[in-house]
């Protein structure tokens, strides 16, 4: 369906409404008529609040909630701290290959061609182990910033989002996947998550 505004209307519960895309192209009658956009708005909000009221996060749940995402988060961190230990690793192993080169270059093992073409091979391999580390250190950053809502917090947050006193797009989007209007404005809401 696509969005009809009727300027004739004052009112955005009467101006706007939604129409079948269908309706107007030859062959694909609808058999749906115009349907007020507060309509559906209204429909989709009691029916969201029926869904999510039917869910309870008790005391313990939400303590067990903020353990595991407390959990994930310091794994997280661990992870991109073992990669850049990695990566220093490999950088101190390039440091001394560049060192050893650089003396047989003295010894007059290696030829200065030589030196400067495995030189430059190593510099690059140093340039690129240097952009890894600098990304991986700006995502811990990241993740040292993440602030953990204590319980009470995540209840009132919880509370607060199950009632669905002030629904957002973004909520709704995040919410649900499909409206249906089917005829006689029948309306049919598919969730992205499952009914509880």
């Amino acid at each position: 369906m696509t969005i009809k505004i009727d300027s004739r209307y004052k009112d955005d519960d009467t101006k706007v409404s939604y129409i079948c895309s269908r309706k107007n192209q030859i062959n694909k009658n609808c058999e749906n008529s115009v349907i007020r956009a507060s309509i559906i708005e209204k429909a989709v909000f009691d029916e969201l609040r029926k869904e999510c009221k039917k869910i309870v996060f008790d005391e313990e749940e939400l303590k067990e909630i903020f353990k595991t995402a407390e959990t994930e988060i310091n794994i997280e961190k661990y992870k991109i701290q073992a990669e850049i230990n990695n990566i220093e690793l490999k950088m101190e192993k390039l440091e001394n290959q560049i060192k050893a080169i650089y003396e047989d270059k003295l010894n007059g093992i290696l030829l200065v061609d030589d030196f400067l073409q495995i030189y430059k091979i190593k510099n690059e391999e140093k340039e690129k182990l240097i952009n890894e580390k600098n990304e991986l250190q700006q995502q811990l950053e990241e993740q040292e910033k993440t602030k953990m809502l204590d319980c009470k917090e995540l209840k009132q947050f919880a509370d607060d989002f199950l009632q669905m006193e002030n629904p957002t797009k973004e909520i709704i989007r995040n919410l649900i996947d499909e409206i249906i209007v089917s005829k006689g404005r029948k309306i049919k809401i598919k969730y992205k998550f499952s009914k509880v």
